[in-house]
């Protein structure tokens, strides 16, 4: 006396038969189930039915292409990280292999993928990984000394990068620089854009060499901790001012420009190019009564010791002559008052 209904799940499937209550279904019916299920009202009896389902050649599946970034993105598969560059949809039978032939893509290497079971929903997803290309540079420097290749550069650079090198050796100039055999402009550093083949670079150097040169008075002198001549670019030297008895230094000028010293008149310079040291030197001046505190001290000692002496001297002649009419009481306790501060 109910109803029952069945939802005939048929995704990734066709009915192609169907028998209830021993009747076989027509193709009509067939679809109706197919569309809206079954359903058995006022149940009053035992019912039997069966389905005969045949795989979709149609349902779908996706395939994503990753590619290798230059940047740290959210896919990182084994220290490397990838982009989704491109999405594409195809079909195939379900529970099936698929059989997905991957894209070329020029100037990226398609790595190993596996291919999956075609889900009934349409769920399968194929991942499908490329690597950039690898190209080469050399770089390598012409005209150091002895031939030296500890400064030459063989690295890998990957399709797509940009790369910047800044050439600076100490106690060399660039002379030339050629990729690839032709002589381009050279300005502090070599810039590759877009990388997509294999780069050599060879750059000619010269060897650097300035010169330093001294102007002082016969007042003092400058002495350098080297050869003053040919210093090559980058190396450093440690200089010493030393005044004559009377002069001391009053400041250093390198090329125009006031430098700093310690308190000892010593400093040093980076050359990097020709350098005029100037060292300035000034007389001392000799110490007067007022700026020697010593010699003023003991200038007012003397003065000090005079006064009494001169007023001692006076009071002896007051005690004799005693012409101010004072008692020799009072002219005695100011001749005592005097010998203390003499004592002091």
């Amino acid at each position: 006396g109910t109803d029952k209904h069945f939802d005939i799940n048929s995704v990734g499937y066709n009915i192609i038969d169907c028998v209830i209550d021993n009747q076989i279904a027509s193709n009509v019916q067939i679809l109706s189930l197919q569309n809206y299920g079954l359903t058995f009202e006022n149940v009053t009896e035992d019912h039997y039915f069966t389905f005969k389902f045949l795989p979709r050649t149609d349902t779908p599946f996706k395939v994503n292409y990753y590619f290798q970034s230059l940047n740290e993105t959210e896919y990182c598969v084994d220290d490397k990280f990838y982009y989704i560059a491109n999405t594409e949809t195809f079909t195939g039978t379900t529970d099936e292999m698929t059989d997905i032939i991957a894209t070329d893509y020029p100037h990226f290497i398609l790595l190993e993928f596996e291919q999956q079971i075609i889900m009934p929903d349409g769920s399968t997803v194929i991942n499908i990984y490329y690597d950039r290309e690898i190209y080469n540079l050399t770089l390598s420097f012409i005209g150091i000394k002895n031939n030296s290749t500890e400064f030459d550069i063989d690295e890998d650079l990957l399709f797509g990068e940009n790369r910047t090198y800044t050439i600076k050796l100490l106690g060399y100039i660039v002379s030339q620089c050629k990729i690839d055999g032709e002589i381009t402009n050279y300005d502090k550093s070599i810039s590759l854009e877009n990388i997509n083949k294999n780069y050599n670079i060879e750059v000619y150097v010269e060897e650097c060499l300035h010169k330093i040169t001294y102007e002082y008075s016969q007042n003092g002198t400058v002495q350098c901790s080297g050869s003053s001549r040919n210093v090559k670019d980058g190396d450093t030297r440690h200089f010493y001012v030393i005044a004559q008895d009377g002069y001391f230094l009053k400041e250093v000028l390198v090329n125009g420009e006031k430098i700093e010293t310690d308190e000892n008149g010593e400093f040093s310079l980076l050359i990097d190019k020709n350098m005029k040291i100037n060292a300035v030197f000034e007389q001392k001046k000799k110490p007067s009564v007022v700026d020697n505190p010593i010699i003023l001290g003991e200038l007012g000692l003397v003065i000090v010791i005079l006064s009494a002496i001169i007023i001692k001297t006076l009071l002896d002649r007051r005690l004799v002559q005693n012409d101010d009419g004072m008692t020799r009481e009072e002219l005695n306790r100011i001749r005592e008052k005097i010998e203390k501060n003499q004592k002091k």
